[in-house]
């Protein structure tokens, strides 16, 4: 493995932590929406009855090393000044929920299940309440708690904004492959109406 430049790696660190607030923040919209959808609902409707899963993305955040006495030799290798990614730690097995070449949930069963399909409703509302226009993919991580996502955009925003792992064709294919959960219908989401009803075909990228 060969690292790559200081300043191409700065990059790519701080579009993971682009990645990262914006992930944050869709996930505050998600339980925002919640909320206001059971103060609004009576006690006995799906929606105040159905148990929403807690998860939250990692606390993250960019450190530049800064030695007291760095070398004056320019030419030798150091850290000072290097930036470093530092996240949360997660403990326990990982499990990938929901790949960003699909919107179907890679984990069917279990506690780990469940998370990936309240995830899979979270891209569903994300995607309704942005106008179709953002939502999260690449959902990673333990028991609720996530990291690494990707930022899934329209075409119409520049995919730049949030790095390679933005793959157009899969944004594309959301309403065909998405499949609603028991937690889009206690919502009350309605289902995509243009399927064709076939999939489309997972498109692998480079993680």
């Amino acid at each position: 493995m060969v690292r790559v430049g200081k300043e191409e790696e700065e990059e790519k660190l701080a579009g993971e932590i682009t990645c990262l607030v914006w992930a944050t923040a869709l996930m505050a919209l998600v339980y925002s929406c919640i909320r206001e959808a059971k103060k609004l609902a009576q006690p006995d409707d799906i929606v105040n009855t159905t148990v929403f899963p807690q998860v939250r993305f990692v606390q993250s955040g960019l450190f530049r090393v800064k030695l007291p006495n760095p070398p004056k030799d320019k030419t030798r290798s150091t850290r000072h000044l290097l930036v470093y990614l530092v996240e949360e730690r997660i403990t326990g097995q990982f499990v990938k929920y929901i790949h960003n070449g699909s919107a179907v949930p890679r984990v069917q069963v279990g506690n780990e299940g469940d998370i990936a399909s309240f995830l899979s409703f979270c891209q569903h509302l994300q995607y309704v309440k942005t106008s179709k226009q953002v939502y999260i993919s690449d959902f990673q991580g333990f028991n609720g708690l996530l990291t690494d996502p990707q930022i899934m955009t329209t075409p119409d925003i520049p995919r730049r904004l949030f790095g390679d792992g933005n793959v157009a064709r899969a944004f594309a294919a959301f309403e065909s492959e998405h499949e609603c959960t028991q937690y889009c219908m206690a919502y009350g989401l309605d289902t995509f109406t243009d399927r064709s009803g076939t999939r489309s075909p997972r498109v692998d990228v480079v993680e």
